[in-house]
């Protein structure tokens, strides 16, 4: 989602200072199972072309973990854990968060139904 929404961004005109991809240590390895399936979704051309928009407009940037937001009344930046624990800021006025799909179970719950996974 975070690609669709950085290509909608751009899309409108707005400058995107970095997308940032926050993905814990061996994240990506553990999801490469799904890889095969996904390839054969019909998802695949637009996520191509969001990816694509998405490198041409903004930095993208690999990230740990997000260490905080800067600023005081308003954003002044992201401040994040990079590679080898290195720490790195970006300007910006704006910082919008995504904590990826999750899924709502709460009415699910309310009504009784075991949870597994």
């Amino acid at each position: 989602l975070i690609w669709l929404l950085a290509w909608q961004y751009a899309r409108l005109g707005a400058r995107l200072a970095a997308l940032v991809i926050v993905r814990p240590r061996g994240a990506a390895l553990r999801s490469a199972g799904f890889l095969p399936g996904f390839l054969g979704s019909a998802y695949v051309r637009d996520a191509l072309k969001y990816l694509a928009s998405a490198r041409r407009t903004a930095r993208i940037v690999q990230a740990r973990r997000i260490l905080g937001i800067e600023g005081t009344d308003r954003a002044t930046g992201l401040l994040l854990e990079g590679r080898g624990g290195r720490r790195l800021g970006i300007e910006a006025d704006t910082v919008l968060l995504h904590d990826g799909v999750v899924p709502n179970v709460h009415l699910a719950g309310a009504l009784g139904c075991e949870a597994t996974g």
